[in-house]
């Protein structure tokens, strides 16, 4: 039998469809699956990836790991994927704090998550925080105080 899965109290005032954080929560495990194929990562069931993603984002209270930043939950579930080429950047940009899930690969046989925003886990990719941190310093000594 499934497990009905119930919207975490700390994202009860910012979500209100459980069936878009279900849909949003399924669709998170199974591509963290198939990740983790990929990378010969072992294989967990969606269930035990489900409370991994839930718990992480009982941690984050509902906002970004890394930058501490509230996340807009309103954006789960609503990504159209063929509205992204009518002006892709513009219509990216509207989704930069959508919640992502970006995996801790601290300890491989345990599945652990961060929540974040879809801009940093797409800026983060597949780097350790350190080697995150360090391209970050990298990035900040090259144009310092330069502002664009």
């Amino acid at each position: 039998m499934s497990r009905k899965w119930k919207i975490p109290d700390c994202l009860k005032p910012k979500v209100s469809d459980e069936d878009a954080f279900r849909k949003w929560l399924d669709r998170k495990a199974k591509s963290v699956r198939k990740r983790d194929r990929k990378r010969n990562v072992p294989v967990l069931s969606l269930s035990v990836m489900k409370q991994a993603i839930v718990s992480a984002i009982e941690r984050s209270n509902g906002c970004d790991f890394y930058t501490g930043e509230p996340l807009d939950w309103h954006l789960i579930s609503k990504w159209v994927g063929s509205e992204e080429g009518t002006s892709a950047n513009d219509y990216r940009r509207k989704f930069w704090m959508l919640p992502s899930v970006d995996h801790d690969f601290t300890d491989p046989a345990k599945p652990a998550f961060h929540i974040c925003s879809w801009r940093m886990n797409d800026s983060k990719n597949d780097q350790s925080i350190p080697e995150f941190l360090q391209l970050a310093a990298k990035v900040k000594t090259h144009l310092g105080g330069v502002r664009p």
